[in-house]
């Protein structure tokens, strides 16, 4: 689930937050961004989390537009972790500093929130936190058996990246007919999801756009 989702899993404190979180995802639907985030805004003043983290998605999506809106991006996914331990902060942050996002690359810093976001199951950070651990980068180094085991729970999510990269370590590892038979699993479900949806959130690595 999108964190800017009209139907939420969560129950509102109020009726008037929740036509807040309506009007704010039908204004980011129809491309009224300055209308969005102030809506959304207003639920986080309120200490709606999943408002904040909206607002991290929401300018971390800016980014490439202007590269200061990964810093309030930042500044959006803490203030949703300080209101609730969820991994979607946790994810939105990890990729601040992996990437380098806010303009230097912090490893350490990613792995932590990767960490804390796989722990609650996000099967995305688990495929961040094991190609991490997998090639071993600064001051982390490579840590195989780990690395598959997040795999495993990406894989386990239908991730197709997941079967590929596991079979590679099969291959590596001399089991032949473990890494065949996850390459054939992973291609498999990569053309059934991109026949489906060509831009579905699984298919990282192998999107056609973005």
């Amino acid at each position: 689930m999108s964190i800017v989702d009209e139907d939420r899993d969560e129950n509102f404190g109020s009726e008037l937050e929740a036509q807040r979180w309506k009007e704010a995802s039908q204004a980011l639907k129809f491309g009224e961004r300055d209308r969005a985030i102030a809506l959304f805004k207003q639920l986080a003043e309120l200490g709606d989390w999943r408002a904040a983290a909206a607002l991290g998605f929401i300018f971390e999506s800016q980014g490439p537009e202007d590269r200061n809106c990964y810093v309030h991006a930042a500044h959006w996914y803490s203030n949703a972790l300080a209101k609730e331990e969820r991994p979607e902060p946790h994810l939105g942050l990890a990729r601040y500093y992996c990437y380098g996002l806010g303009g230097r690359k912090d490893y350490l810093k990613a792995l932590e929130h990767l960490e804390n976001a796989s722990a609650q199951r996000n099967p995305e950070a688990a495929l961040m936190l094991a190609t991490l651990l997998a090639a071993g980068v600064d001051h982390i180094p490579p840590d195989i058996p780990r690395a598959k085991q997040y795999y495993e729970i990406a894989r386990n999510a239908g991730y197709p990246l997941a079967m590929s990269r596991l079979s590679k370590i099969a291959f590596s590892e001399g089991r032949w007919i473990t890494g065949i038979r996850l390459g054939i699993q992973g291609f498999i479900l990569l053309v059934k999801l991109r026949l489906k949806d060509g831009n579905d959130p699984k298919l990282i690595g192998f999107l056609r756009e973005g």
